[in-house]
């Protein structure tokens, strides 16, 4: 069974995810850092690592996210996330096409929170 949560935003690369999700688990819940998660996916593993959110911006319909990790700037169409092994570009999805695949493993990383 999932854990439920609502995909915000869904970048895709060739071999690369990034996600934000907000929990819808835990209704009471005033602390945002309980609440909304940026995952990174690697493909060929099949890894997922929660990315540690520091900041973010919003510039008409430029979106950036700072993360302890790297850097994301993003809009409607195109993302680029640029980490200590570089830059990778990434499309942006509908967040109704994230595969079954990446919403398991997000349950599941969040299931393993409690």
């Amino acid at each position: 069974m999932y854990l439920p949560f609502k995909t915000l935003y869904f970048l895709d690369g060739d071999e690369t995810a990034l996600v934000e999700v907000r929990r819808s688990d835990l209704p009471g819940e005033a602390d945002k850092s309980k609440l909304y998660f940026w995952f990174l996916l690697r493909k060929k593993t099949g890894q997922i690592s929660r990315l540690e959110f520091i900041s973010m911006r919003s510039d008409n319909e430029k979106e950036e996210r700072i993360f302890s990790q790297g850097k994301l700037s993003f809009d409607k169409l195109l993302g680029e996330f640029e980490d200590a092994n570089g830059k990778l570009i990434l499309k942006s999805r509908p967040v109704r096409q994230l595969p079954e695949m990446i919403r398991e493993k997000i349950s599941t990383f969040l299931r393993n929170l409690r």
